[in-house]
């Protein structure tokens, strides 16, 4: 799993802060974005630290980019057998999972299996190394969010935090 704030030197606060940041999309991604803002769903960037979407293809999001992102607005209360058509397999989504102490943390990563009988997801990175990806509880799960656009490291390394 990619977590987005893994790095224990940096501050998890520190991208919580609104910021302005100029990205050049296409056609069909700025549709996405316009639909969000018309029918008031949430849309943003979320920063990418660590190497678990690290590949050697054109695929690869790397550390220190950033995934410009729309909310699936999945029902997580529904069983995960009723959402099963809903979520995307095999492509890049940022997932919300709660923690021990019912927080919640951020992942960049692709789900490449839904187990409605067990109740449980996936989770496969772009990284081959066995220390990433494995099996979630869809408990845990908060929010799933889909990934439309990557930002390169320079593009996001220029974001403009608003006082």
């Amino acid at each position: 799993m990619k977590h987005l704030h893994e790095d224990k030197n940096q501050s998890p606060n520190e991208f919580n802060q609104p910021a302005s940041i100029h990205i050049v999309m296409n056609q069909e991604v700025a549709e996405i974005i316009q639909n969000c803002i018309k029918h008031n769903i949430f849309y943003g960037v979320f920063p990418v630290v660590g190497d678990g979407m690290t590949c050697n293809d054109e695929r690869s999001i790397t550390d220190g980019s950033g995934v410009l992102v729309f909310d699936l607005q999945l029902d997580m209360l529904k069983p995960l057998s009723a959402l099963m058509n809903d979520i995307p397999i095999n492509e890049p989504i940022t997932i919300a999972l709660y923690t021990d102490s019912s927080e919640y943390t951020y992942f960049v990563d692709t789900i490449s299996f839904i187990d409605a009988v067990n109740n449980r997801i996936k989770l496969c990175p772009y990284n081959p190394s066995p220390k990433y990806g494995g099996w979630v509880s869809f408990d845990r799960i908060h929010k799933i969010y889909k990934v439309v656009q990557v930002i390169d490291k320079e593009t996001f390394a220029n974001r403009t935090n608003i006082i």
